[in-house]
């Protein structure tokens, strides 16, 4: 089966081959707060974008096999933060709407799995992906404080 991500804007695009592996909630701060960052910069630069915070607080996500998730369109358009710079977790957004997208590189919690914003997601048919779920995850801490002092680390692809 073949789902589709995109962004707000539908300058990015990704193709996600079978079955996620897991649908989730993630409640930890790492995911909420760089969620909240995110959304900050689009609100700042007047944009809109596809959150991947709920209204309950926590982060919808999905993953996949890392060999399943595959960028067809937008690669250029692709920016990065991380929680600290220590992190080998690279929290994926759209510098054309500030979408975050994807989650991962390096040890980001979930060995061998792309972890991708729910929200973001269509079904084959086009309908929008399940944003129900009945589980969450979460266990790591970073202070929102520690983004606005400098502790992120940015990068873009090229």
């Amino acid at each position: 089966m073949l789902y589709k991500a995109t962004c707000a804007c539908k300058e990015f695009e990704l193709e996600l081959q079978g079955e996620p592996r897991i649908a989730l909630n993630c409640f930890c701060n790492d995911c909420v707060v760089s969620g909240l960052y995110i959304n900050d910069k689009a609100k700042a630069a007047t944009k809109d974008n596809i959150s991947s915070v709920n209204q309950e607080g926590s982060a919808n996500l999905c993953a996949w096999a890392n060999g399943a998730v595959t960028v067809t369109k937008g690669a250029d358009k692709l920016c990065g933060v991380k929680c600290s710079p220590t992190s080998n977790t690279v929290r994926s957004y759209t510098s054309c709407c500030y979408t975050q997208v994807l989650i991962g590189g390096g040890d980001n919690g979930s060995p061998g799995m792309r972890l991708v914003n729910r929200a973001t997601v269509t079904r084959p048919d086009g309908t929008p992906f399940p944003q129900e779920v009945k589980h969450g995850v979460g266990y790591k801490t970073c202070k929102r404080s520690d983004w606005d002092a400098g502790g992120s680390v940015w990068w873009r692809a090229g």
